[in-house]
């Protein structure tokens, strides 16, 4: 009788010891996976939250705080794990000079062994600093943003600790569009038959929120239940109009001139309700539709290292853009979405409704593009 006493509390020990070696493994395993999930999300959006006009025009460090918590946040939902409730608090940020603290908790696996139930809270906190180093004395860094003895910024990429161009541009993907294509066709959705044709300042929008990762939102938003991007497309134009973004989409009038024109009627650019309901919102602007003046490519590329899709406008009556520019003459103004930056080519990756994906040099981009607007999500 006591050797069968002794084997059972032999098994209950076992399973015991089982039960602390998993609890242990996963403590040990969630931990280590956090630090460096939260390490490296910190690093990026730091990189993310600079702002590159304040440096050119003081010669010091800023990051935006506001980009880098929706940056941080963005991230960190897309590479955490789907089965960990996770709370995340930013314990101090400050913009000049760049330092940011973040608290992340979690708990490991919960394991019950004769009705006690156990787990561990999993608490990891990081402080990090994003430092300016000087060429005169202390040299180049990665990640660092330099400036040398003649004045000139000099930026380095921090993926490949290498300089990059004169203007610090570097190679930046926020996504891939869609293959939207417009073409002279009406569209049936949500009962309405839309004219496609004048649809393009509402394909690149719907573009901007794909690559933005907000399709699903983006669908409701429109009330689009369906997987066909035209559809899509077609759907938001009907709900921009319903907002006074555009035009009457069952219409034909190319006019950008007239009150009946069936493109572009308000001010994509304004804070219009219409944003909140598929999950983006206006992140910068520059210029207006219709305007002649371009030199906008610093800009678009800033809000590009921001995290953040834009889309521009050529102007009505565009008649002398270059064949070989990736861009197109137009009568009534035509809508693009800019969603990279291809560093080693120096240019910008753009996606035109009616020809697809280009890479449109650093000039072509500052001459022709005479408004964008950005986007984040």
């Amino acid at each position: 009788m006591k050797e069968s006493y002794w084997g059972y509390w032999l098994m209950v020990l076992g399973v015991f010891i089982i039960v602390v070696l998993l609890l242990i493994q996963s403590f040990t395993s969630t931990n280590t996976q956090d630090y460096y999930l939260i390490k490296e999300i910190t690093e990026s959006s730091l990189v993310d939250a600079i702002d590159y006009g304040y440096y050119r025009e003081y010669g010091e460090l800023k990051i935006n705080k506001e980009k880098f918590y929706e940056v941080f946040l963005r991230r960190f939902a897309e590479e955490a794990s789907l089965t960990t409730t996770y709370t995340i608090e930013f314990t101090e940020i400050y913009e000049a000079p760049p330092k940011v603290g973040v608290k992340v908790s979690s708990k490991s696996s919960t394991f019950t062994v004769g009705g006690d139930t156990t787990t561990f809270d999993i608490v990891n906190k990081l402080d990090a600093i994003l430092e300016s180093k000087n060429s005169a004395n202390i040299g180049e860094g990665e990640g660092s943003i330099v400036d040398d003895f003649t004045g000139d910024d000099e930026i380095i990429n921090p993926s490949t600790g290498e300089e990059e161009t004169p203007e610090g541009r570097f190679d930046v993907l926020i996504g891939n569009p869609a293959s939207i294509v417009q073409q002279s066709e009406y569209v049936t959705v949500n009962g309405v038959s839309v004219n496609m044709f004048c649809a393009c300042g509402p394909i690149a929008i719907t573009e901007a929120a794909i690559i933005l990762g907000k399709t699903n939102t983006l669908k409701s938003g429109v009330n689009y239940s369906g997987s066909n991007n035209k559809e899509l497309a077609a759907a938001t134009y009907i709900k921009m109009h319903d907002y006074g973004l555009n035009g009457d989409p069952t219409t034909s009038n190319y006019d950008s001139s007239s009150p009946s024109f069936c493109g572009r009627t308000g001010n994509y650019s304004s804070g219009n309700g219409f944003y909140s309901t598929i999950g983006i919102s206006v992140a910068g602007s520059g210029g207006s539709f219709g305007s002649k003046s371009g030199g906008y490519a610093d800009e678009i590329f800033k809000q590009l290292a921001s995290g953040n899709v834009v889309i521009a406008s050529l102007p009505p009556n565009t008649s002398n853009v270059p064949s070989d520019s990736g861009l197109k003459n137009t009568n009534s103004g035509h809508y693009y979405t800019i969603y990279g930056y291809d560093a080693n080519n120096g240019c910008f990756k753009v996606y035109n409704p009616m020809a697809g994906n280009s890479c449109v040099s650093d000039a072509n981009v500052d001459k022709y593009f005479t408004e964008y607007i950005s986007y984040s999500g």
